[in-house]
């Protein structure tokens, strides 16, 4: 947060808490640089090689909403392992029930 802000300061001239806040936050939405660019021309940030810079060097700091898609996947995943091996718990359960049956010596 610190960062973003002295970087505005640089470009803008100006590092208030709630822009700093909203730049962050168009970051983490922001699938990449070029997104992120977009976002900060629509809100009238002048697009020049600072800021392109500061653009790509936010992006590789800041977590985005695609992060949080890895992390359902995999505990998407961790159940489903979860949900197979108590399957086949359940399973060995139910074979360690049966037996063998005898046989009684008559054949029709």
């Amino acid at each position: 947060k610190r960062w973003v802000s002295d970087e505005l300061h640089g470009l803008l001239g100006i590092s208030e808490g709630t822009l700093v806040d909203y730049v962050i936050a168009l970051a983490k939405r922001s699938k990449d640089e070029a997104a992120l660019l977009s976002a900060l021309r629509d809100n009238d940030i002048p697009i020049d090689d600072k800021s392109r810079a500061f653009a790509v060097k936010l992006i590789k700091k800041v977590p985005r909403g695609e992060d949080t898609g890895a992390v359902a996947r995999a505990a998407k995943q961790k159940q489903q392992e979860k949900d197979r091996q108590a399957q086949q718990v359940n399973m060995l359960k139910q074979n360690q029930e049966y037996t063998l049956l005898e046989d009684d010596g008559e054949e029709e």
